[in-house]
């Protein structure tokens, strides 16, 4: 099933944000391994993506973890559910099309 599809990366923010996501981080995180470490943590975990509001050293927000479970990657893709990404595995298994 067919959902609204994503036409640029504000609107697959907004479309986070309906669901709930992302996950806002207001504490000051350093953007070297510091961050990685929690995008690693939220993925290992299928969690959310993640707005780090106060990268150290930085004025502008970074958002990470965008593509980190497949109901993001469903989100992004216009599809309902997870199940309805099998629709693009001619996509994925296409290795002549590169």
């Amino acid at each position: 099933m067919l959902t609204t599809p994503c036409h640029d990366l504000r609107d697959f923010i907004a479309q986070l944000q309906a669901a709930g996501e992302p996950k806002r981080v207001s504490a000051a995180v350093s953007p070297y391994l510091e961050m990685t470490a929690l995008c690693d943590r939220a993925l290992r975990s299928d969690g959310p993506a993640l707005l780090f509001e106060h990268p150290t050293g930085h004025t502008t927000p970074v958002l990470g973890n965008l593509f980190g479970s497949t109901r993001q990657v469903a989100l992004g893709m216009g599809v309902s559910g997870t199940a309805d990404l099998r629709q693009f595995d001619h996509v994925r298994d296409c290795h002549d099309c590169i």
